[in-house]
């Protein structure tokens, strides 16, 4: 057990030792980190230009979405065409309506009041067709 604490107490020692090396090395001025990406940047065969964004930049893509946001929406703000078929729709469900009221078509109009006639007994039959 109480090597086991010992090597664990070494093993922390180190883990450390070895943190604060790192935090060390990591802490740079930025001078170093310039130099670093200069020195890369030529050896790449690349200017060392660093493009820095100002206000000015943000507005471009802000307008572009304002006008594309614009064009969307008037293309939607067009008036919509008429259905002129809804037109012919509604007469033909009237005509279909009154069909189903009437019971016989148009044509048959004239035989069904022949019919109405016979069932009511009132149509006399001329005597020479007996």
């Amino acid at each position: 057990m109480n090597t086991e604490k010992r090597e664990s107490g070494e093993i922390e020692a180190v883990l450390q030792v070895f943190r604060q090396n790192v935090r060390e090395a990591a802490v740079k001025p930025d001078a170093f980190w310039t130099k670093q990406r200069d020195g890369i940047l030529e050896k790449l065969g690349r200017p060392s230009v660093v493009i820095r964004w100002r206000p000015a930049w943000i507005w471009v893509p802000a307008s572009i979405a304002v006008a594309l946001c614009f064009f969307i929406s008037a293309r939607r703000s067009e008036v919509p065409l008429p259905d002129i078929a809804a037109g012919y729709d509604q007469k033909l469900l009237v005509e279909v309506e009154q069909a189903l009221r009437r019971g016989s078509p148009w044509a048959l109009a004239p035989a069904e009041l022949i019919t109405e006639e016979i069932e009511r007994g009132t149509v006399s039959l001329p005597s020479g067709s007996r």
